[in-house]
């Protein structure tokens, strides 16, 4: 499913994917090829209900070649 958001994310000339996750931030780094962001790396936007919703998952990034 990554590869499938990768090659749409290419396609429409994006250069970065990001993800949030509280529990499979593991398998985002080991398979998908994510590094551990930050808040800050989200758009104000979206960085707004992260902070709103407690959860405190982790940011992850993946830059697109």
């Amino acid at each position: 499913m990554i590869q499938f958001v990768e090659t749409k994310a290419r396609e429409m000339g994006l250069t970065e994917l990001l993800a949030l996750s509280t529990q499979a931030f593991t398998y985002f780094q080991s398979k998908g090829g994510f590094v551990e962001g930050n808040p800050d790396d989200l758009p104000p936007a979206r960085r707004e209900k992260y902070e709103q919703s407690g959860r405190k998952s982790k940011v992850l990034v993946k830059r697109l070649k």
